[in-house]
């Protein structure tokens, strides 16, 4: 076997068994230096992407994330954002909603499609695991604008309430092809400096920058 196609089976196993343990916790009552407190911590292995490579900073009143986005073979598509079941879901940039439905696997999901990144390409975010939707296709929504409701929807939700958010954006030159991005590449105060909504302070709407897709503690958002 290649020392590549071992590695990469190492870290499935590595992520499966923190997932399993994570579900754990949670089923036990949580565990330290496992699960998260609720507000403040940034998944330990989310990829830094500061232009001065250090690690990427998550707000004291922001819901903390569960899983970080993995690049590659196998990899986890999106982060995971804990909170409680019926917690609002932010559209994170003025945009269309395209996609509304159940699923088995995802539970209910919304997809929007936004305007163009700093490179031309059409953006597209995914909101999987919700309790419900608040939005049907063809539908046009305002950064901020209540989309959905947070849940644990579908069988990968594995029982956690969590919102899995997504970005992507088109693959040039492939024009129904739209290929997962980290998250943390488009907040609006940079990539690496998660952004919390708020309704006092003026967003551009292009090029595509996100704001956290769920209310952050104290701020001002609906």
């Amino acid at each position: 076997m290649k020392a590549w196609t071992r590695a990469r089976s190492a870290l499935r196993e590595h992520r499966g068994a923190r997932a399993v343990g994570l579900a754990l916790a949670l089923g036990l009552g949580g565990c330290a230096g496992l699960w998260p407190a609720p507000y403040g911590e940034m998944a330990p292995d989310a990829e830094p992407v500061r232009s001065d490579g250090l690690p990427n900073v998550m707000p004291s009143n922001a819901p903390s994330t569960l899983n970080g986005h993995w690049a590659g073979y196998d990899g986890h598509q999106g982060i995971d954002i804990l909170a409680e079941v019926g917690t609002p879901v932010l559209a994170p940039a003025a945009g269309t909603v395209i996609e509304a439905y159940f699923e088995p696997m995802y539970g209910n999901r919304v997809v929007l499609e936004h305007g163009l990144d700093e490179q031309g390409n059409t953006v597209r975010t995914f909101f999987l695991h919700l309790d419900r939707g608040l939005v049907e296709p063809g539908q046009r929504v305002q950064r901020g604008q209540p989309i959905a409701e947070l849940g644990r929807t579908g069988m990968l939700a594995i029982a956690i309430p969590h919102l899995h958010y997504e970005v992507r954006t088109r693959v040039p030159g492939r024009w129904t092809i739209f290929e997962t991005r980290n998250p943390n590449l488009f907040w609006f105060d940079g990539p690496g400096y998660v952004t919390c909504f708020d309704r006092d302070r003026h967003f551009a709407d292009q090029p595509f920058r996100t704001t956290y897709p769920v209310p952050c503690r104290g701020v001002a958002w609906r």
